[in-house]
């Protein structure tokens, strides 16, 4: 039951978040995406890639979580398609991973890397299968961090 003596309570807005990007060590690039709705998102978001790719120097290794987020609209897969093919010249190796179980978000990622157009991008829903393929190319410390980074969702 509602006062209506009482003032209205004003709830802050926390702001939404998006996605990350953490270069290192080494050539590994982390990123995980949460959501991501507008155009102007997806070129803030391939800015901050290569930002951080630029950083690392050379080639980078890539992990891409997919997991936190639900589908892409149609605009924005769109655009996702055409900065990772963009992006195609500073990959070594990228990995995806996707949510088991949401068949229609793995069909995206699936196409966002086909559309890419490199051999070397891969999407996966099994961790053990991502970690054991992006290993043949990291060091021992890329690979520590790596694991810890696929952790980090597992606990949240």
């Amino acid at each position: 039951m509602t006062n209506s003596s009482s003032p209205p309570r004003s709830v802050p807005s926390l702001p939404i978040r998006t996605y990350s990007v953490e270069p290192g060590p080494g050539r590994l690039l982390l990123l995980r995406v949460y959501k991501i709705d507008s155009v102007e998102q997806v070129a803030q978001y391939f800015l901050d890639v290569r930002t951080a790719a630029q950083s690392l120097g050379g080639r980078v290794v890539a992990c891409v979580d997919y997991r936190p987020m639900r589908i892409f609209n149609r605009v924005v897969s769109e655009e996702m398609a055409r900065g990772m093919a963009d992006t195609n010249a500073n990959i070594e190796r990228s990995a995806l991973i996707s949510a088991r179980g949401r068949a229609i978000q793995s069909l995206q990622s699936s196409r966002l890397i086909k559309s890419a157009g490199l051999t070397q991008r891969r999407q996966f829903v099994d961790e053990v299968e991502l970690i054991l393929w992006l290993n043949e190319v990291l060091s021992f410390a890329e690979q520590s961090r790596l694991r810890r980074f696929l952790a980090e969702y597992d606990s949240q």
